[in-house]
C-alpha cells in the first residue's frame, strides 16, 4: 500500500487493527509512505516482468500536499493517478485529507486522547464525544455537517501545528478496538487481500 507520508505511514496499521482486526504485516501488506504525491514512478514497478504483485494507491482526493501553501512552496503539479491504474495497480482516494477522514464520532476518543497528550486541552474538549453530542442536540442535520466539517478543520490545524508525523505516532499509541477505518482505505485492503 503506497501512501503520501508519515500520518498514513504510522496510523494505517493500528487503525486496520483495531478496527478490522487485521495485522497488515501478518497479512505480508506493508504500508509504504512516498513522501509526497509522486506515484508513477513507483506504480511502474507493480507489473508483470517486474513486481507482479498488487500495489493499492491510497492518496488524498486532492493529490496537494495540505502543508506546501504553509511552507510558501509551491505545490507540485496534480497527477492523474486513473492513468497508473493496471492488473496489479489500482488507486483509492479520500475525499479529503487523511486526518479530516479519520475524523468522525468513532474515532473521537482517541483523537481527543491524542490532543490531550500533545497538550491542545481546547482541542481535546471539543473531540469530546459526548460534549460534541451535547452541541449537536438541537441543531438542523445541515449545522450538524458544519460542526463536523468545522471539527475536522480543527484536527487538520492540530496535526500540522504539532507536525503530522508526531500527531500520527501518538495516535496510533491511542487508537482502541471501535474506531472506524475511512471508506477509501477499507477499500483498498479488500482489494489487496482478494484472490
Amino acid at each position: 500500500m503506497l501512501v503520501e507520508g508519515p500520518a498514513e505511514l504510522f496510523l494505517i496499521p493500528a487503525l486496520v487493527k483495531a478496527s478490522l482486526g487485521i495485522d497488515l504485516e501478518r497479512e505480508g501488506i506493508s504500508v509504504v509512505s512516498i513522501y509526497g504525491v509522486h506515484f508513477k514512478a513507483y506504480s511502474k514497478l507493480f507489473r508483470a516482468g517486474c513486481l507482479p504483485k498488487k500495489c493499492a494507491i491510497v492518496a488524498d482526493a486532492d493529490l496537494t500536499p495540505s502543508d506546501a501553501a504553509d511552507n510558501g512552496e509551491e505545490p507540485p503539479e496534480k497527477p492523474e493517478l486513473s492513468e497508473l491504474e493496471g492488473p496489479f495497480v489500482k488507486v483509492f482516494l479520500g475525499a479529503t485529507t487523511f486526518e479530516r477522514e479519520i475524523t468522525s464520532p468513532a474515532n473521537f476518543d482517541f483523537l481527543e486522547k491524542t490532543a490531550t497528550e500533545l497538550g491542545a486541552p481546547r482541542v481535546a474538549a471539543a473531540l469530546n464525544a459526548a460534549s460534541f453530542a451535547e452541541l449537536l442536540d438541537d441543531q438542523t442535520e445541515a449545522q450538524k455537517a458544519v460542526a463536523l466539517i468545522s471539527l475536522k478543520d480543527t484536527v487538520l490545524s492540530t496535526a500540522k501545528r504539532f507536525g503530522k508525523a508526531r500527531f500520527a505516532q501518538i495516535a496510533a499509541r491511542k487508537v482502541a478496538s471501535g474506531c472506524e477505518l475511512p471508506a477509501y482505505i477499507t477499500d483498498a485492503l479488500t482489494w489487496l487481500r482478494s484472490p
